[in-house]
């Protein structure tokens, strides 16, 4: 117990040590960028929300101006900096002309009445924190000129129900209030707090955004919202990448056949999910990927598994409730996944060995197919497949069919095609 919470601690001081220097940097760059600004002056605000500035640079408002509600900031200014806005509590409306191509980093922070952001068409990028802590914040449309939204942009917002994007920008697009690249291969950003309950990732997509040291990452921070609770990602896509899901809602996620890799902390502290169905074709699974999930039982690891986990950080740290593991090879070939040693399973889990999950068409069908195909599998095994009994209260190695049948209830739209499952210190023989 002492190694997994120590591996625990070192994978987390790892992930927050590459997002500290990702997140100095962005500071440190966009500091000096607004200290180099010659024409720059605090502006004040008049009865009717105008903004009264010189120059071109917007860099704060006078204590007057951050009691307004409404702010026009008027044509001609090309830049508004870090921190110009923020703190304006009161800022229910901001009117940006196209006459803007710069917004800096943390420009309308705290402001917990703004509902909605409108970029100017004028904008080619937007800073880290420009969003953060705006509570209220629903909506942001982004204009036709952007083209860099810095890493941190969507940090510290939980509110966000519609990410847009005008039509004629050349960079990114957006589907039902979700954002992607222009050709929408690429899933950018769900919004934290949308309130659909079910969500299928078009078929164009072929990669999620994620990434270590990035909070633009595609389903990042969605546990905030009691509303997302099960996703299907398309066939085509070939990886889900470190943080993708981490920290999210989801009770269940159907993953398609094309994935070979799962990434560092990919379902990490997805607290909902209680069942995972790894499809057959998946290679790697990598260093905490389903870590710290709290309520997830049960879990089916395809023989086509290779590797799990890297070094010392496997891939359930801290995921202590698992009671179940069905793997689709057998227990010589589960013996020689690469990292197998190091991976630490709660000592109440069971590994059951030639385990054939169910295929997408079986698991929608009745508990009786549940049945017939686990009676097939166990028939390959045994001459008498009546003989066989649960590896719970056996030493051998079985395919449980009473259990899997009730199990399919529990996946609900967990429903995939060729997969297999999870974990276990108490080994069946």
């Amino acid at each position: 117990m002492k190694v997994r919470k120590l591996s625990a601690i070192l994978l987390a001081g790892a992930l927050m040590a590459t997002t500290a220097v990702t997140s100095f940097a962005a500071e440190e760059s966009s500091q000096t960028e607004s200290t180099d600004s010659e024409d720059s002056t605090e502006s004040i605000v008049d009865e009717s929300g105008n903004l009264k500035i010189e120059g071109t640079t917007v860099t704060g408002v006078t204590e007057q101006g951050k009691e307004a509600k409404e702010i026009k900031i008027p044509e001609g200014v090309t830049k508004i900096g870090d921190d110009a806005f923020s703190g304006c509590t009161n800022l229910e409306n901001v009117d940006i002309p196209d006459s803007v191509t710069e917004i800096g980093y943390a420009a309308f922070r705290f402001c917990e009445n703004l509902t909605e952001l409108v970029l100017g068409n004028g904008v080619v990028s937007i800073g880290g924190g420009v969003i953060g802590l705006c509570d209220n914040l629903k909506s942001i449309t982004f204009g036709d000129s952007l083209k860099e939204i810095d890493s941190e942009f969507f940090a510290d917002n939980s509110s966000l129900e519609s990410i847009n994007v005008t039509e004629n920008n050349e960079y990114y697009s957006s589907e039902n209030g979700v954002l992607f690249n222009k050709d929408k291969t690429v899933l950018i950003k769900y919004p934290s707090a949308k309130k659909d309950k079910s969500y299928t990732v078009p078929e164009t997509v072929t990669s999620l955004k994620g990434g270590l040291g990035s909070m633009v990452v595609a389903f990042y921070g969605t546990i905030d919202s009691p509303y997302l609770e099960s996703i299907t990602l398309p066939e085509g896509l070939k990886e889900i990448p470190a943080l993708a899901f981490s920290g999210s809602g989801i009770k269940s996620i159907i993953i398609p056949q094309s994935v070979t890799y799962i990434g560092i902390s990919a379902f990490d502290h997805c607290d909902n999910l209680e069942s995972i169905v790894i499809p057959d074709g998946v290679t790697t699974i990598d260093a905490a990927a389903f870590g710290a999930c709290k309520n997830l039982k049960t879990v089916y690891i395809p023989a086509s598994v290779t590797k799990l986990g890297e070094d010392i950080y496997d891939v359930f740290m801290m995921s202590d409730n698992i009671t179940d593991i069905y793997y689709s090879g057998t227990e010589e070939q589960w013996a020689k996944i690469e990292n197998i040693e190091n991976n630490h399973f709660p000592e109440t889990a069971t590994i059951h060995y030639n385990y054939v999950a169910p295929t997408e068409t079986d698991s929608s069908d009745s508990n009786t197919s549940d049945s017939e195909t686990s009676s097939d599998n166990s028939t390959t095994e045994s001459t008498d497949s009546e003989t066989s009994t649960d590896s719970n209260s056996s030493g051998t190695t079985t395919t449980p069919e009473t259990g899997v049948a009730g199990l399919s209830l529990t996946l609900g739209v967990i429903a995939l095609a060729g997969a297999a499952v999870v974990i276990s210190r108490k080994k069946t023989h």
